[in-house]
């Protein structure tokens, strides 16, 4: 009984020294600004809306590459038609990977014009599900995503329902 106390007294003591000297091993000289070392492999971990720059640093913002200072020419290929028009991008202050898509499917109605919430996580766009009124239309938005191709292109499937009417769409956005 007394050399089984003595092993595990010797096992746990190990097992304490190994990770106070494991702790920092790899991650001792690695800053990752926002996000967190791994252990495992010293490489960051970002925080969400965050990625990697090219020194393995978590310092760009996911979503900034598609938002711009410009709009996005949009061009829809839908049953009903093709339709050309500008779409916003533009930055929420609810979430750091949120943005918000302004004349989603080129819908408007006066100076209103539809705004879907995204997220954004990595070359992936996600529109969120939702429904709104405008101009006394009832608008149902489904969830898709698009990848951003290059730096200046993104396609998106999307289906829309407008007053119980649903319409499955192609929108290819384009920067100015």
């Amino acid at each position: 009984m007394k050399n089984s106390s003595i092993f595990l007294g010797t096992l746990l003591s190990f097992f304490i020294t190994f990770s106070l000297v494991s702790c920092g091993g790899n991650c001792k000289n690695v800053e990752c600004a926002n996000g967190l070392c791994d252990e495992a492999f010293g490489t960051c971990r970002c925080d969400t809306g965050y990625e990697l720059d090219a020194d393995g640093k978590c310092s760009i913002l996911s979503r900034d590459k598609f938002i711009s200072s410009s709009d996005w020419k949009v061009v829809d290929i839908c049953p009903s038609g093709t339709y050309n028009y500008d779409a916003v991008i533009s930055p929420t202050i609810s979430a750091l990977n949120k943005v918000i898509v302004t004349h989603y499917g080129g819908y408007e109605a006066g100076t209103t014009q539809l705004a879907a919430n995204a997220v954004v996580e990595g070359v992936n766009i996600t529109i969120e599900s939702d429904s709104t009124v405008l101009g006394g239309d009832s608008l149902i938005i489904h969830a898709t995503t698009g990848t951003l191709i290059g730096d200046t292109t993104f396609n998106l499937n999307y289906k829309i329902t407008k007053n119980g009417v649903e319409e499955t769409c192609a929108a290819m956005f384009k920067k100015k």
